[in-house]
């Protein structure tokens, strides 16, 4: 896909607070801010739309601790801009709900990090599953469109088999499925949580977790979109490549979306070819991009290393080599 003027999609950063303290967090801090002046976050979505950016994806944090957060989105609603909204859910109470429904185009995507009440509660705390499933079923009663966010661990992997069934009762339209990431809180469960390399392989085959049973679509994301089609923006206006690596790259209310978007400093968290091994010599480098740029980061603390956890550079770099060598020797 040829990369667009401007990103397709901002993920928006309402707030760093969260009323849980998951184990798959890419935060390990929280921002004593929790209501970040609304005038001021309305001038940076007017930039954000002035840019010619389709969809905002309000995230924290999260999102439904801001106060304000109708206002807000009824301010993107008007600018046109497609919403969605990344929740763990369990602030939705009947009269938000009630609230939620009367606005057309709200999608509101839940956490879930399994189908059953271990795997997710060892995640986002004791008792939990109950809670979300109860919002859940609230939610499917209701004109509101509803997408899941599950992520993917060492814990849950075998409910991926089971997910479109579990998630089918619920009338949800799609499970965005996310790989475990050892940044930010995730660091410290590394050992506990991240996939193994047969996991990570068959991850790339997402229609084999779509032949059991019917259910929503499910959409697994191998590849990182930051820089590409996405960015992330805060409620300063602070413009960063990525949710999950803070490190500002402009602010939009001092220079333009697309100045950002085009500047050197962005272009070179892209440039593969800038890389460490294995992502300067691996096949897929230019579609892959060197992978998650904060795990890497993470780990090492460069930006530009090359990523020792992917699996491409691994295993599935090896096979268009072996494909090339035997064509030769067939010639």
């Amino acid at each position: 896909m040829k990369r667009p003027s401007v990103p397709l999609r901002v993920f928006f950063t309402l707030t760093h607070d969260c009323n849980l303290n998951c184990k798959i967090c890419y935060n390990d801090t929280k921002s004593s801010l929790s209501n970040p002046a609304e005038e001021v976050i309305k001038m940076v979505l007017d930039r954000i739309k002035e840019s010619g950016v389709r969809e905002v994806i309000l995230t924290g944090g999260e999102p439904f601790l801001y106060q304000r957060i109708l206002a807000v989105i009824d301010h993107i609603l008007a600018a046109g801009l497609n919403l969605r909204i990344n929740t763990n859910g369990l602030l939705l109470t009947d009269e938000l709900i009630a609230e939620l429904e009367k606005r057309e185009g709200v999608i509101l995507t839940l956490g879930i990090d399994g189908t059953r009440e271990e795997s997710h509660d060892f995640i986002r705390g004791e008792g939990n599953f109950r809670k979300v499933l109860s919002v859940l079923e609230k939610l499917s009663q209701k004109e509101i469109g509803l997408y899941v966010n599950f992520t993917v661990t060492k814990k849950n992997f075998r409910e991926l088999f089971r997910l479109r069934s579990f998630l089918k009762r619920f009338n949800v339209s799609q499970a965005i499925i996310n790989l475990f990431l050892g940044c930010g809180s995730g660091r410290d469960h590394r050992d506990t949580l991240s996939l193994s390399n047969t996991q990570r392989l068959l991850l790339h085959f997402p229609w084999v977790f779509s032949l059991f049973g019917p259910g929503p679509k499910m959409r697994v994301i191998t590849s990182c979109y930051a820089g590409q089609t996405e960015a992330n923006i805060d409620y300063n206006g602070e413009f960063f490549f990525c949710e999950l690596l803070k490190r500002p790259l402009g602010n939009v209310l001092k220079k333009s979306v697309k100045e950002i978007w085009d500047s050197p400093q962005l272009l070179k968290l892209m440039d593969t070819d800038a890389f460490g091994t294995p992502c300067k010599e691996c096949f897929f480098r230019k579609s892959c991009r060197g992978a998650c740029r904060a795990e890497v980061f993470s780990e090492t603390r460069d930006l530009y290393a090359g990523n020792q956890y992917c699996l491409k550079g691994k295993l599935l770099n090896k096979l268009p080599r072996i494909y090339f060598n035997l064509q030769q020797r067939r010639g």
